[in-house]
C-alpha cells in the first residue's frame, strides 16, 4: 500500500511537472529529462516531498554512468525540485545549488559558438543585414532549445521550426539555422547536420528515445576522435538498426546473449558481418570506457575472419555499354571516375571541383579523399579532366541540402546502368586489372588505389587466362 502511495505521488507530480516544462524546453529535451526523473522516482523509495539531501546524494553517487551523464541526471532533478518547491509539493530542494563558475554553462557554449559563426560570416563577406537576421534567429533558438549547440538533434530543430509559423518567417528561420549548422558540419564541429533534410527511410524508422541520446553522444565522441565522416555515418546506421531491434530495453541493459542472438539471426556476407561487429564493439567499448556502462556485452563476440576477396572486374564491353546508356552526364562522369581512376563510390561522391590540381605544365591530378581520412593524388587524363571541368564549381555530385550525394545513392544510380550483379566497385577492379597488365608494378598500383598494403592490391587484380597459359607454356618441358 505504501509503495502504491509513493508511486501515485510521483506519477501525479511528474505529470504536472511535464505540463509545466513543456512550455519551456524542446520536446526531445523534455523526453530525456522525464526519463531521468522516472528513474529517480523508481529508485529513491520516498514521495517527492520526503526526499532528503543525503538520500539524493547517495542516489546520484550510485548511478552507473559517467560524470557527464550523472550531471545531466542532477540537472533534471534540480529543475524538477525547483518547480516542486514553487508548487508546494516539497518544502525545499534536496538537490545542491549549481555553482555557475564550476561548469561550462549552456548559455556560454552558445555565446562562444555564435561568436565563432559571426567571425566566419564576416570573413565570408556575408551581407551585414543577412548576418544580423541569422544571429537573431540563432539567439532565439538558443534561448528556447534547452541544450548546447553541438548536442542539438534533428527532432530539436524540427520541433522548434514548426513553432515559427508559415511563410517567410518560417523559411528565414530555417535558412538561418541551416547556415549555422552547415558551417558547423563543414568545420567538423558536429558529426551530422541536424538541419539536413532526412530521407524517407530515416523519417519512417527513427531511433528509440532511450537510444538516441547515447548514440548522439557516441557520434560526437567519434567526431572528436577524428573518425572519418563516412565511417561515422556507417557505424551510426548499424547502431540505429540494432537499436530499433531492441527498442524496449535501454542500450546499457543489453546482455551478451542479446548481441549473439541478433548477429546469429542475420544472413550477412562476411565483410558485412565484420563491419557490423566493429560498429557494435566501438559503441560498447566507448560506453564502458566513458563510465556509461559497467560491462561490455560485445566483448565475447568471436572475430570474423576477412573473406578472401576475388577480383571481379567489369568487362570492357560492360563499361562502354554503361557509359553509352547514361542519359544523365553525372552518372557518366561517375562511371568514368570509377573505371578510369579506380575510385571508390564514397570517394567519387564527395569529389569537389577544388580537388582538381594542376602542375607547372598544366597536367591535372585529383585530390582523392579516401577511407580513414587518408588523401592521395591520382593523375587525371586530359579528356576526363575536361569532363570534370564542364561539371562546374562545387561538389561534382551535389545533393539538395548543399552537400554531396551519399555513396549509397550514387552507387545505386551507377549500378542501374550496369548488368545485374555488376557493381560500381567492379569498375575499380577493372581499373586495377588494366593498370597491372601494363607493367606489373604492384606498388604504383597500390598508391593509385589508396591501399595500406600491396597484399590488398593484389586481390583486386584478375590475371587473365592467356597470361597464365603463357607462363605455363614458358616452363613446359
Amino acid at each position: 500500500m505504501q509503495n502504491q502511495t509513493i508511486e501515485t505521488a510521483w506519477t501525479d507530480a511528474l505529470t504536472r511537472y511535464q505540463r509545466h516544462a513543456a512550455q519551456r524546453v524542446s520536446a526531445s529535451t523534455l523526453r530525456a529529462r522525464m526519463g531521468r526523473l522516472r528513474r529517480l522516482a523508481a529508485d529513491v523509495g520516498r514521495v517527492p516531498g520526503a526526499v532528503t539531501g543525503d538520500r539524493f546524494e547517495s542516489w546520484a553517487a550510485g548511478l552507473p554512468c559517467s560524470l557527464t551523464t550523472t550531471g545531466e541526471y542532477v540537472q533534471a532533478a534540480r529543475s524538477f525540485f525547483a518547480w516542486a518547491v514553487s508548487a508546494g509539493i516539497a518544502g525545499e530542494s534536496p538537490v545542491p545549488s549549481a555553482v555557475a563558475q564550476s561548469r561550462y554553462l549552456i548559455s556560454d557554449q552558445w555565446a562562444d559558438a555564435l561568436a565563432s559563426f559571426e567571425r566566419a560570416q564576416r570573413a565570408a563577406r556575408i551581407a551585414p543585414q543577412t548576418m544580423r537576421r541569422r544571429l537573431q534567429h540563432l539567439k532565439r533558438f538558443a534561448s528556447e532549445v534547452g541544450c548546447p549547440p553541438w548536442h542539438v538533434a534533428p527532432e530539436d530543430f524540427g520541433a522548434w521550426i514548426v513553432g515559427q509559423g508559415d511563410g517567410a518567417r518560417h523559411a528565414a528561420a530555417r535558412d538561418s539555422l541551416r547556415a549555422f549548422y552547415g558551417w558547423a558540419a563543414s568545420g567538423g564541429r558536429v558529426a551530422a547536420d541536424p538541419t539536413a533534410e532526412p530521407n524517407r527511410r530515416g523519417m519512417a524508422l527513427g531511433v528509440p528515445e532511450s537510444w538516441g541520446i547515447e548514440l548522439r553522444a557516441w557520434q560526437r565522441w567519434m567526431n572528436a576522435h577524428g573518425t572519418a565522416r563516412l565511417t561515422i555515418e556507417l557505424r551510426a546506421a548499424h547502431l540505429a538498426t540494432f537499436a530499433r531491434a531492441h527498442a524496449s530495453v535501454h542500450p546499457f541493459g543489453i546482455e551478451s546473449d542479446d548481441v549473439f542472438d541478433y548477429m546469429a539471426g542475420k544472413q550477412w556476407a562476411k565483410e558485412t558481418r565484420r563491419s557490423q561487429r566493429a560498429s557494435l564493439r566501438s559503441f560498447y567499448r566507448w560506453a564502458r570506457e566513458s563510465g556509461r556502462s559497467t560491462v561490455d556485452p560485445t566483448e565475447l563476440i568471436p572475430r570474423v575472419k576477412a573473406a578472401e576477396p576475388v577480383a571481379r572486374p567489369a568487362s570492357d564491353a560492360e563499361y562502354v555499354s554503361a557509359v553509352q546508356r547514361a542519359r544523365d552526364p553525372r552518372w557518366a562522369l561517375a562511371l568514368r571516375m570509377a573505371c578510369e581512376l579506380g575510385m571508390r563510390r564514397g570517394e567519387v561522391a564527395q569529389a569537389h571541383s577544388s580537388d582538381v590540381l594542376h602542375d607547372d605544365v598544366g597536367r591535372a591530378s585529383l585530390l582523392v579523399h579516401g577511407k580513414g581520412g587518408k588523401e592521395r593524388r591520382v593523375p587525371v587524363p586530359a579528356n576526363l579532366a575536361a569532363a570534370i571541368a564542364r561539371n562546374g564549381q562545387g561538389y561534382l555530385f551535389p545533393a539538395r541540402d548543399g552537400g554531396h550525394l551519399t555513396p549509397r545513392h550514387l552507387g545505386k544510380q551507377v549500378s542501374k546502368l550496369l548488368p545485374q550483379g555488376v557493381t560500381m566497385h567492379a569498375l575499380r577492379h577493372a581499373f586495377a586489372t588494366r593498370v597491372y597488365n601494363v607493367n606489373r608494378d604492384v606498388f604504383a598500383l597500390q598508391q593509385l588505389l589508396g591501399h595500406a598494403s600491396a597484399g590488398t592490391t593484389q586481390r583486386y587484380v584478375k590475371v587473365s587466362d592467356d597470361r597464365m597459359r603463357e607462363l605455363v607454356e614458358a616452363v613446359a618441358w
